[in-house]
């Protein structure tokens, strides 16, 4: 109380605003000022007469009175006085503070304000006006003209602006679609962009709209939109006959030959049903068809497609997918291994082309297969597994060591002894270069029960140099005491380079 009735309460301002923490301390200078004035003391009435329309003592009078929750109720004459004579930022931060305490207050108190501040320069003040009214209405219409208010903030210069109108908007339901349509098909990219944004957060109340403009309209641009829009509603609101008019721009002769805009509209159908679950399942083929298209775009589309499709769905098209990891387009065959990815508990007959692909290259097509072969190695299915291992045999050893972790699991812990070997004999070829993870799980395996593995270990240990034969010189001199004839050759050959 002293300190704010000072003369250093200046002091104490430049503290309290330029601190690490300013919103904390507001909010503790509101609670220090509140018990004050419980005490009879120096209270908020008093700190905001000294002030003297102070931006800085107003703005933190203003986002302090959070901490009073309810209790603001109990200071509406300051909060008035706080809107009247308060600069703009006094007011934003007053406005800020009704919404996160007593929101019920921006329509029964302090519409107006709210109201001015849309139509503010600030682009703080019409966020948090968009935000407040949007929630204050939820499509109740308590708001006089709402969705023309918020509408012209889609094209606003500031991301934050459109994006908390979009959200504004998309809170109004249905009475704000009429609105957005306009922002959709009249608008700039900006506000397209920002109607799109809104009808989806909207969900089920956009979908006939969207519906009627994609009957409606020629084929061109405003397809695009309208297909993008209903693939980024979420949860998938579309049922009959939504589908069948997705659907119908993947059954026409262009697809075999599609135009650039035509494979763009293609591509975001293609978008729609990824997002639809089950419910494509009735149009699995006509997505199927997809893989064929002489567009390179139109084939990775359709291949992503099956990525995000239920497995019972996809399983279907699993080998006409692998087929595209042959392509030419990067693109494609980056589209194809994820997809054998996705589903990696299925795609043990493709592990050979998927290897075709795997180098040790940054690009997205080999990345792909890396994930692919990890989560083989990984499947419960010994087919699976297996058959990734072998179609590692003989692969790039710069690519291979990316898998090491996978591959030292596999041959030390797998439950199949054929699973075993086959992974260090892919460790094995790793040569000289093999680290020393893929040393130490060969060495282990010298004490297996397994004949077989032990010959593969040696093995193993001769292929990765002299060092890693050296290292474990004596664990191969064990094995002379009591190995068989073919292991024996195998150790003697391992040892003759020493």
């Amino acid at each position: 109380r002293f300190l704010l009735s000072s003369k250093l309460r200046e002091e104490v301002l430049l503290w309290v605003t330029h601190s690490e923490r300013p919103a904390d301390c507001c909010r503790a200078l509101v609670r220090a000022l509140w018990t004050c004035a419980n005490e009879e003391g120096y209270g908020l009435e008093d700190f905001l007469r000294d002030a003297q329309g102070d931006p800085c003592s107003g703005c933190c009078l203003a986002a302090g009175l959070q901490v009073l929750g309810p209790e603001l109720t109990g200071h509406l004459p300051l909060v008035r006085q706080l809107f009247d004579q308060g600069p703009e930022s006094v007011r934003i931060a007053m406005a800020r503070t009704i919404l996160a305490t007593c929101p019920e207050l921006v329509v029964t108190t302090y519409l107006e304000d709210y109201l001015q501040l849309l139509d503010s320069s600030s682009k703080e003040g019409k966020v948090v006006a968009a935000e407040a009214l949007g929630r204050a209405d939820k499509g109740s219409g308590v708001v006089p003209d709402l969705p023309t208010r918020l509408g012209p903030l889609l094209s606003d210069l500031h991301k934050p602006v459109r994006q908390v109108a979009a959200e504004a908007l998309a809170c109004l339901g249905e009475n704000a679609v009429p609105i957005l349509m306009e922002g959709l098909v009249d608008g700039d990219r900006i506000t397209q962009e920002s109607s799109s944004h809104a009808l989806s957060l909207m969900g089920a109340p956009a979908v006939d709209a969207l519906s009627e403009l994609l009957e409606t309209t020629e084929e061109g641009i405003l397809h695009v939109w309208g297909l993008r829009t209903l693939a980024a509603i979420q949860p998938a609101s579309l049922a009959e006959p939504h589908l069948s008019l997705v659907a119908a721009y993947l059954r026409d002769g262009s697809v075999s030959s599609p135009s650039t805009l035509t494979a763009k509209v293609q591509r975001e159908a293609l978008a729609v049903f990824s997002m639809q679950g089950q419910a494509a399942e009735d149009y699995a083929s006509t997505i199927g068809k997809c893989l064929e298209s002489s567009e390179w775009s139109v084939r990775a589309a359709a291949a992503r497609t099956f990525a995000k499709l239920p497995e019972a769905i996809s399983k279907h098209y699993l080998e006409r997918i692998a087929a595209l990891l042959s392509d030419m387009i990067p693109d494609v065959v980056e589209a194809a291994a994820a997809t054998l990815a996705a589903f990696s508990r299925l795609a043990g007959p493709h592990a050979v082309q998927l290897a075709q692909v795997f180098s040790d290259d940054d690009d997205k097509a080999s990345e792909a297969a890396r994930r692919a072969f990890k989560s083989m190695l990984r499947s419960p299915s010994f087919d699976v597994r297996e058959a990734a291992a072998s179609a590692l045999r003989g692969g790039q050893p710069e690519a291979i060591l990316h898998l090491v972790p996978e591959l030292v699991q596999v041959a030390r812990n797998d439950e199949d002894r054929h699973v075993r070997e086959e992974a260090l004999r892919v460790l094995a070829g790793l040569g000289p270069e093999a680290p020393k993870a893929a040393v130490d799980v060969a060495a282990v395996l010298l004490q297996d029960t397994s004949t077989i593995l032990r010959r593969a270990a040696v093995e193993a240990l001769a292929a990765m140099g002299p060092a890693a034969t050296a290292a474990h010189e004596e664990e191969l001199r064990q094995l002379l005491v009591s190995a068989p004839g073919g292991l024996r050759r195998a150790v003697e050959d391992a040892l003759r380079p020493l």
